[in-house]
């Protein structure tokens, strides 16, 4: 047995537990979630890899349920460039995650082909490969039966499991539509150690439907809802979705909410430095029973664009509704 308390309060031992359930089986999920999903595409998505012509990177931090002892801690940093001579695009995703004494670390490469379909559309195929490892921090635990072998004392990390995805994106001058899947082959995560064997857990496969439009209201205002919705065969009847509306004011400042089904209502609000350099920020307040024991979740994003100088003139280039 653990005992948490020298670490742990009760409560947060109590709502960690209640975390576990929470994301497994109502909100039917295993990924990590973000808020600025219209925005950090290519985390989900593989076809999103070089669909803006700019080589663009993409830095998240996420500190979910701000008060609570152990909750998630993410960041997550993405690069994607087209490849035109290939009519694809590549990308590369790092995703570092922390959960109390649990934390995750992956690396994910991308690859997407391009098909024009005609002068403002086009169409992508997705693949990706990552590896990804997950250690507990034993010097966390503290056994009443210091002769339970089955106890880490020590970090203690599994070997590094192989995920792949795929994906689908159309995108216009206007609208975006996409599908993807993750966890293709249901990998099996644990410590193969020996050591806490009940761990091991098989990361099921997700299922992602994400759209949006931008509606240009007048010459300044530009309008864009979006959705995102979240599948997993845990509970293939139980959907999470995602409503989104954001509002951007000559392409220089951007604010709107967010709607998590089950979950939180979110606000975010950004704006762009200059042409290549944007900043942005959203916080979530939770509308479950979760609301009683934290003070929201954060985001903090930077996205940076490289301008390509020698893309062909005969390219095809579309502004893609996720700004970022």
């Amino acid at each position: 047995m653990i005992n948490f308390f020298n670490k742990y309060s009760l409560a947060s031992c109590v709502l960690f537990c209640l975390f576990l359930t929470t994301r497994n089986s109502v909100q039917a999920q295993q990924d990590v979630q973000f808020t600025h999903n219209m925005f950090n595409g290519l985390v989900y998505n593989p076809a999103v890899a070089g669909s803006k012509e700019t080589i663009s990177t993409f830095l998240l931090s996420r500190n979910q349920w701000v008060g609570f002892d152990g909750a998630p801690v993410t960041q997550t940093l993405s690069i994607n460039a087209p490849v035109a001579s290939l009519k694809s695009g590549v990308g590369l995703h790092i995703v570092n995650d922390k959960l109390g004494f649990e934390s995750q670390i992956g690396a994910t490469a991308s690859f997407a082909y391009k098909l024009k379909l005609n002068n403002n559309s086009k169409l992508a195929f997705g693949l990706s490969v990552g590896f990804s490892q997950k250690t507990i921090d034993g010097t966390q635990f503290s056994a009443i039966n210091s002769s339970d072998t089955k106890i880490p004392v020590n970090r203690i990390s599994d070997e590094v499991f192989p995920d792949v995805g795929f994906g689908v994106l159309y995108q216009s001058t206007k609208t975006y539509i996409a599908y993807s899947a993750s966890h293709l082959t249901q990998p099996r995560v644990g410590l193969k150690s020996g050591v806490l064997p009940e761990t091991g857990i098989r990361l099921v496969r997700h299922h992602f439907i994400t759209s949006g439009y931008n509606y240009s209201l007048s010459s300044a205002i530009d309008i864009r809802p979006s959705v995102f919705l979240k599948l997993t065969e845990l509970a293939p009847t139980r959907p999470v979705f995602d409503i989104n509306g954001m509002v951007f004011y000559k392409q220089k400042v951007w604010g709107g909410m967010s709607y998590r089904s089950i979950d939180a209502v979110a606000f975010l609000v950004g704006f762009n430095i200059n042409e290549q350099l944007r900043v942005g920020y959203s916080y979530d307040l939770n509308t479950s029973q979760l609301a009683n024991f934290n003070s929201g979740s954060h985001e903090i994003v930077i996205g940076y664009d490289w301008k390509i100088t020698n893309v062909p003139r005969n390219s095809l280039i579309i502004k893609t509704p996720r700004f970022l």
